[in-house]
């Protein structure tokens, strides 16, 4: 006979009343509807309805426990550790671009291989503006001209958006930016494209349009790596209006590819990353010398994350406390693609319990010397 799965036993009723209160309050929480809640569930709204009052006609179980699937998720979001934004030179650079879109209005153009904080610095700017501001992840769910339309009227909360033709929703888009601008008697919307270089032509066309057109006249940022410059210059992907584009951007920054990431925006990103993971003390010169080096490979700052981040689970997971330490560090470093700098026949920190804080603090600095 063949064993029962765990979650095969039938749902006590008690416990579909707990699950259903759960979800309840988690959505409240996060301001979800009904609806959104069902979306999230991969259900039909109505299914989640029926569920709800009791009338639902099919396995209620599956439902309940699909609802149990996100709740667990949700919480391991919850205690997931995240940086807050971090105010590092190339970020800050990057506002200034967005507030020179907003301020002129112009086009800026924000170039940086990834990693270097492009996405956060877009967000955090996007958060200070409210709602003036909309940042679009650009990606294959909406890079066509209508996509692009239907997901800023989404996330504007267009309601009367649904059944319109493309012109029609390219008016009401409009319109809406339009309020804002006044005919520049107030401040206009501004729009910050992430990752440019997954636009067909038109819909890049179609936001330039949006810049241009008198009464809307939007602010907007194009961001992504140098692949953008590269499709810009080669005219392949935007052939119709790179010119055009090219010659309404007023406010450009650059990180090339390379460039050295500064040893300050290291420590800023880092003290960021080990406040949220509880660390209270002080990294010593050869630890920070180490993550400096880690951000000058692709990834950039995500390598800074990554290590630090794994470099805490392994060392909790064998009951130490971790010192972050740049034997420490490299020992985690291949776990997280990274290469490894020494050879270590043991743990870092199982040594440093026997030897020491100062003998590793001496070993540190001799193996970076």
């Amino acid at each position: 006979m063949s064993r029962a799965r765990p979650d095969s036993k039938p749902l006590t009723p008690r416990r579909r009343r707990q699950i259903i209160a759960e979800v309840a309050a988690a959505a409240a929480e996060e301001g979800l509807s009904n609806a959104a809640v069902a979306r999230l569930l991969r259900y039909s709204s109505s299914v989640w309805t029926a569920v709800l009052n009791g009338t639902y006609r099919g396995t209620v179980d599956n439902v309940l426990r699909r609802a149990v699937a996100w709740l667990e998720h949700r919480s391991r979001r919850a205690l997931r550790p995240e940086a807050v934004y971090a105010e590092t030179s190339i970020s800050e650079r990057i506002l200034e671009v967005c507030q020179a879109a907003a301020m002129m209005p112009t086009i800026g153009r924000v170039i940086t291989p990834s990693g270097c904080g492009k996405t956060a610095a877009l967000a955090e700017y996007a958060r200070r503006r409210r709602e003036t501001c909309l940042h679009l992840q650009i990606g294959q769910a909406f890079h066509t001209l209508r996509g692009v339309l239907t997901e800023i009227a989404r996330r504007l909360d267009l309601r009367s958006a649904a059944g319109r033709t493309t012109p029609d929703l390219y008016a009401l888009v409009r319109d809406h930016f339009a309020a804002f601008y006044a005919g520049g008697a107030a401040d206009p919307f501004v729009l910050l494209a992430d990752e440019t270089t997954t636009l067909r032509g038109n819909a890049l066309d179609m936001l330039r349009n949006l810049h241009d057109d008198p009464a809307s006249r939007i602010g907007l940022v194009l961001a992504d790596t140098d692949l953008l410059d590269q499709q810009l210059a080669a005219r392949e992907a935007y052939r119709h209006g790179s010119e055009q584009t090219l010659g309404r951007c007023a406010a450009v920054y650059r990180f090339d590819r390379g460039r050295e990431i500064p040893m300050a925006d290291v420590r800023i990103v880092g003290s960021s990353i080990l406040a949220a993971l509880g660390h209270e003390g002080q990294l010593d010169p050869p630890a920070w010398a180490y993550l400096k080096d880690v951000a000058q490979s692709p990834g950039r700052f995500h390598n800074v994350r990554k290590i630090l981040t794994r470099c805490r689970e392994i060392v909790e997971a064998a009951g130490a406390e971790p010192a972050y330490s740049a034997r420490e560090l490299d020992f985690v470093a291949p776990l997280v693609d990274l290469p490894r700098k020494w050879q270590h026949p043991e743990a870092p920190f199982a040594a440093r319990g026997k030897a020491g804080e100062a003998e590793a603090a001496r070993a540190d600095c001799a193996a970076v010397a």
